[in-house]
């Protein structure tokens, strides 16, 4: 049986949830002068549980199937910048 540990291993999510601690905001008083600072990548991951395909208003579903999604439909109408 795998355990959660390990899937999340295999999968790249362990080594994305490193990546996001090592790139975590410093500190107010400890942040460097704006000159300093790097633009970091925004990044959304978003795990879900007992989500069928077009349930999300964006694939067709949302106020459709009974349960609106209107910040997912948002979220995804701005798309990639």
């Amino acid at each position: 049986m795998v355990t959660r540990r390990a899937f999340l291993r295999t999968t790249g999510v362990g080594l994305t949830a490193h990546l996001l601690e090592r790139t975590a905001p410093v500190a107010a008083e400890q942040s460097p002068p704006q000159s300093q600072l790097v633009q970091r990548p925004n990044i959304l991951f978003m795990l879900v549980d007992n989500l069928g395909h077009g349930e999300l208003g964006v694939y067709g579903g949302g106020a459709t199937r009974g349960a609106p999604t209107p910040r997912i439909d948002r979220l995804a109408s701005e798309g990639c910048a």
